[in-house]
């Protein structure tokens, strides 16, 4: 969901944006060493996340209206996002 604080009939557009999502996740991450303290033996495993999972996000967006009638925007976006499981985004856009 955008909101124009400013209003949406400028040139130069403002927005503020916030969401959320939800999915499945099933992903393997980076490789770690892991130890077996019983039988004193170490072995690489990947990390693994796995189920359901939900975030949101946020974003600041600035565009500017271009053309004869206004009918194409050009601008940026800097938006953060996390998740349940601990990941988390953050990103620049043009």
């Amino acid at each position: 969901m955008y909101v124009h604080p400013l209003g949406n009939y400028r040139r130069v557009l403002f927005a503020v944006a916030l969401g959320g999502y939800a999915g499945y996740s099933n992903r393997y991450g980076a490789p770690s060493t892991r130890i077996n303290w019983a039988t004193n033996t170490s072995y690489i495993d990947f990390d693994h996340e796995q189920g359901l999972l939900a975030g949101y996000l946020f974003s600041l967006n600035l565009d500017l209206a271009v053309g004869s009638n206004r009918s194409w925007l050009v601008g940026g976006k800097s938006a953060f996002q996390n998740d349940t499981f601990g990941n988390s985004l953050a990103s620049l856009q043009l």
